[in-house]
């Protein structure tokens, strides 16, 4: 064997390496988390399920989500074996290639079906977040029939690019149709398709912004405190801001970055891990109850915008007890009386450490509660 042929085979291997085997091993370490993610949601669904039902939406969205990316990351595992084993003495003869992640590799049907489960995710990340804005304002028949209308127009787009990808690999000729319908729509689809999911989800974060601006709003009128770390934290992960950056982040790298750089090698391997996860921790936020943009924006008289994490039936067996959503001056006397009992709190502590009494912690707390 040549020098060069040995310095071209290092290169690759080297490629191979930084290129896919290391970033594998942090979609690993990320899919591992989203897997302890999703059977910690579905865990307690299952130990809920005599007092809440388990909703069919909820359970598709969760389901659905970590079967397409647990294809994906399969995907990635079988393309590095792909990789290395041309490589290996007893293949003969090196199939046509394909550039992919900076480096060259055997074209494989698995990396169409990999890039129609990235979509797929993209579609189904949209929709949470979409659905979610459409609960939190109260279910708007205007906000369903644009979220709908927003869904099926970007799968449109979407299966229109996996057409275009497939064309490209049709037998090639300079006049044929397949040739010339993918250098002419492949781009302009990617574009389209991208700018749809950009807006779609820009649109549902901006609605969801403003109802946790509101919230805060309220809950910084009504107490003094300076921590609000659990609510906040809440709220910041509903708006789905961090999403929004993440899909700008691969968009923009994948439409400007060189493929030869280590940057846009390594981008799909953190990016869609995440960008699956999401959806699933804001339904995990829904399914506990933790959403406090939903809980604080729906109005008692406005049928529960739980029905994302219930069954109705289950709302309608409880038809008998008060609403467990409240308004605005509700809300107030909600979370006074929490003010109340935390300071109530503090002072019984405070006593016990002085050696104080009972009576007299009873009129210290009188007194300070007193206008």
């Amino acid at each position: 064997m040549s020098n060069s042929s040995q310095l071209d085979r290092h290169r690759d291997v080297t490629s191979i390496i930084a290129d896919r085997a290391f970033p594998l091993m942090l979609e690993t370490y990320l899919y591992a988390l989203y897997t302890v993610l999703t059977v910690y949601f579905l865990y307690r669904r299952w130990l809920d399920r005599k007092t809440t039902s388990l909703p069919v939406f909820m359970l598709f969205v969760t389901i659905s989500m970590f079967i397409l990316y647990s294809g994906y990351w399969a995907i990635d595992v079988y393309l590095l074996w792909i990789e290395i084993y041309r490589y290996l003495p007893q293949l003969g003869t090196v199939p046509g290639i394909f550039f992919l992640d900076g480096i060259l590799i055997p074209w494989s049907v698995a990396y169409y079906v990999q890039t129609a489960l990235e979509f797929a995710m993209l579609v189904l990340g949209d929709t949470v977040s979409l659905w979610r804005a459409y609960v939190i304002w109260g279910r708007p028949r205007w906000l369903f029939m644009l979220f709908l209308g927003t869904t099926v127009i970007e799968s449109i787009a979407y299966v229109l690019v996996l057409v275009a990808l497939f064309a490209q690999n049709l037998p090639q000729s300079p006049h044929g149709f397949s040739y010339s319908f993918f250098t002419k729509a492949y781009i302009p689809l990617c574009l389209v398709s991208n700018i749809i999911t950009a807006c779609a989800q820009l649109f549902a974060t901006i609605m969801i912004m403003y109802k946790g601006w509101v919230y805060w709003r309220d809950v910084r009128k009504i107490s003094q405190q300076a921590r609000h770390g659990i609510a906040m934290l809440t709220v910041f992960i509903e708006t789905s801001v961090v999403y929004f950056f993440f899909l700008l982040w691969l968009g923009f790298v994948g439409f400007f970055a060189n493929p030869n750089t280590l940057l846009y090698a390594w981008v799909f391997y953190y990016t869609t891990p995440l960008i699956a996860m999401y959806p699933t921790l804001v339904v995990v936020i829904a399914a506990t109850r933790r959403s406090v943009l939903e809980n604080s924006a729906v109005s008692e008289h406005v049928p529960s915008g739980l029905h994302f994490a219930t069954n109705p039936s289950a709302q309608q067996n409880r038809g008998s007890q008060p609403s467990r959503f409240l308004t605005y001056t509700q809300t107030e006397i909600r979370l006074g009386a929490s003010l109340a009992s935390q300071r109530i709190a503090t002072h019984i502590s405070e006593d016990q450490d002085e050696g104080t009494g009972p009576e007299d912690g009873r009129d210290k707390i009188a007194q300070d509660m007193s206008p």
